[in-house]
């Protein structure tokens, strides 16, 4: 099993540990789970010795503290639970207001815009995300979606561009259609004059000499307004091919945006699987393991102090340590292992035939490896390293492994990062 939590003697220091645990985890700042995590980080184990505000008292009012931190240190140690909590329900108001708002963008922005199905699409699953049917919004999930919009909204500029190309091709197809029927009608018009002095010229001829010469010019001209009409022919057809085919690529890239909008499996800036394409994996790789017997194991996985590196290398140097590190993800997983960007600087790994203990193993492996990359920006050269959670996974529930695997990441964190963990 994972290393035991250190014990925590301030009472300060355990309050401000309980409160993290219970952010990381996403549990709602009640007595019996601020209790739970009170003991967990190695508090007292009696809920009853817990400063905490009750659902059902006033903002302000805050529960006797325990004799064990009576006194002054009691006081302090409340006050500070309670602004906790007071500062956690006013972020609470926040994220609702900010959720109302997304959701009145999601609404909105489709009505603007006709005929993009992908556009309904997108904003339909960005709602999804920010108000589930049931718990909690997903952060794996929020930042799929966001990479999600992000990806096709740069294959739209791509249609917008073909569009536009495509207008401008019409136009100037319809201007060269037009030129050509004024060309004709004034080689009609010409040959109609032509044809009227034939006619006198024939009527006025007095030998068969005469006569052979104007209906030879006759012909000529006959000829020469057929090879117009024949130009004429020729350009329009390649001008209705060509509409043709512009109407075509758009039609085709159109279709192309909504395929990926309900299709993508990938994300777009390491070309690993996305949370879409981790499930679709899961659950097939889960039917795999249990035909054949072997158990499966799931690593979450978190790049240690990003921050840093952004702070460091800037955004595009961050991107770029992603790819990096999903290109070593990727040399040194075994063939039938898959890997996910979970969200940010987070990825997942499943591993088929792999209990715990072997998951551990190749998260140290894959450990060893990052170690020896460097990356370089500018003057700069940093070592990325890594946290990991393994988790074993039982009854083919995805949400329920990537729970334990997160609490195994997160025990690895806070006992020092640049280790692996497991439950």
């Amino acid at each position: 099993m994972s290393e035991p939590l250190p014990a925590l003697a301030n009472p300060a220091d355990i309050a401000r540990a309980t409160l993290r645990h219970m952010a990381t985890h996403r549990m709602s700042p009640t007595p019996e789970n601020y209790a739970a995590a009170w003991a967990l980080v190695g508090g007292a184990s009696d809920p009853k010795t817990l400063p905490m505000i009750h659902a059902d008292a006033p903002a302000t009012a805050v529960d006797a503290a325990p004799a064990a931190a009576s006194g002054a240190g009691g006081s302090v140690l409340a006050a500070h639970a309670a602004e906790a909590i007071r500062n956690a329900n006013r972020r609470a108001r926040l994220m609702t207001s900010m959720t109302e708002l997304i959701e009145t963008i999601c609404q909105v922005v489709p009505t603007l815009v006709e005929d993009e199905q992908w556009v309904k699409t997108q904003f339909a699953a960005v709602r999804k995300a920010v108000h589930p049917e049931h718990g909690m919004p997903d952060r794996g999930e929020l930042a799929q979606a966001r990479q999600l919009l992000l990806a096709t909204a740069a294959e739209h500029q791509k249609l917008l561009a073909l569009r536009r190309e495509s207008m401008h091709g019409v136009k100037s197809l319809l201007g060269q259609w037009v030129a050509n029927m004024g060309r004709l009608a004034d080689h009609g018009r010409d040959y109609g004059t032509v044809l009227g002095s034939f006619a006198k010229r024939i009527e006025s001829v007095g030998s068969l000499d005469e006569l052979a010469s104007t209906l030879a010019s006759t012909i000529e001209e006959t000829r020469a307004l057929n090879a117009h009409l024949d130009t004429a022919r020729v350009e329009l057809e390649a001008s209705c091919n060509r509409a043709h085919e512009l109407e075509e690529q758009v039609s085709s890239l159109s279709e192309q945006l909504n395929s990926t909008s309900e299709q993508l499996m990938t994300d777009h800036l390491t070309a690993l699987l996305n949370r879409r394409g981790l499930e679709e994996a899961f659950g097939q790789m889960w039917q795999v393991c249990q035909s054949q017997g072997r158990p499966l194991a799931l690593v979450l996985l978190d790049i240690d102090d990003f921050k840093k590196v952004n702070d460091s290398l800037g955004h595009p140097g961050g991107d770029e340590a992603l790819r990096q590190f999903a290109g070593m993800l990727r040399s040194g997983l075994r063939p039938d292992d898959k890997s996910s960007r979970f969200g940010g600087e987070e990825f997942v790994l499943l591993l088929p035939g792999a209990t715990v203990e072997s998951g551990v193993e190749m998260v140290r492996r894959l450990q060893r490896r990052q170690a020896e990359q460097v990356l370089v920006g500018g003057p700069n050269r940093l070592r990325l390293t890594f946290s990991g959670g393994v988790a074993q996974v039982k009854d083919g529930s995805l949400s329920q492994a990537l729970e334990q695997a997160d609490e195994a990441l997160y025990e690895a964190k806070r006992t020092g990062k640049n280790r692996v963990c497991f439950r």
